[in-house]
């Protein structure tokens, strides 16, 4: 697959809905996404947050991921490190999250929203979606509230994906994200006097984000590891016969 052959059915910048989509990068981060769904779940609000398999490192992290289930969120991947130059280990980042809070995620964004590591991706599993976004603010630089504020009017739409950021990968420099929950603070407000809703991407693409219990984890366990002692087993009597083969 070329980057310019990624189906617009499998890499998605907008949705042809009533409600707006929130989405956030480089999380979970406890010092702003837990009060980050404070806000959203003043507004009834959901959204979307993308979180790095490095994030997942933090010791908050398994019960943030939790509580953004249990308020109706939902949670995509954003690979394992926030790269450029190699592919982010999409693979890795799906079993942590996973691991933390139970959640199949099928719904991706590539660092940097770069089509390469969505072409990628798709090429080993036709599965998954990826998300890319209609508008952003740039926050992951210091931002201007001011002007940030005239823009608002010209983000909120129906089907617009609107990218921001409530982490900040270890490579970054600027690290302070608590400008998004002024940015949140206003979206929310601009929905409300628009009777527009916040949503998360599983209330359009449910089939692609779906809770698995401890017992459904702990069969499909079982089911790899028969797999895995399968092939092992195959690929020893291969080994052996190749020696016999070898010794006659």
């Amino acid at each position: 697959m070329k980057e310019l052959e990624i189906s617009n059915k499998r890499w998605i910048r907008r949705i042809n809905h009533p409600a707006l989509f929130l989405t956030y990068d480089d999380g979970p981060n406890p010092a702003v996404t837990s009060r980050l769904l404070d806000i959203l779940r003043a507004v009834r609000g959901a959204a979307t947050f993308f979180v790095t398999g490095e994030s997942l490192d933090q010791i908050e992290a398994p019960s943030i991921l939790r509580r953004m289930l249990a308020e109706g969120h939902t949670i995509g991947n954003h690979g394992q490190l926030h790269l450029k130059n190699a592919y982010p280990d999409f693979e890795v980042s799906q079993r942590r999250i996973e691991a933390a809070c139970g959640v199949h995620t099928r719904i991706f964004r590539a660092p940097h929203g770069l089509k390469t590591h969505v072409a990628d991706y798709l090429r080993r599993d036709r599965s998954v979606l990826g998300l890319h976004w209609t508008r952003h603010f740039e926050d992951w630089l210091p931002v201007d509230l001011a002007k940030v504020a005239k823009q608002i009017s010209e983000v909120v739409e129906p089907g617009s994906i609107v990218l921001l950021h409530d982490g900040s990968p270890s490579s970054e420099q600027y690290r302070d994200r608590s400008q998004v929950l002024a940015i949140t603070e206003m979206i929310a407000t601009e929905c409300q006097c628009r009777s527009i809703p916040l949503a998360g991407l599983a209330s359009v693409y449910p089939a692609l984000h779906r809770i698995r219990s401890e017992s459904e984890r702990v069969r499909e366990d079982k089911r790899a590891n028969r797999g895995s002692s399968v092939a092992n087993s195959i690929a020893t009597t291969i080994s052996v016969f190749k020696q016999w083969c070898g010794s006659h």
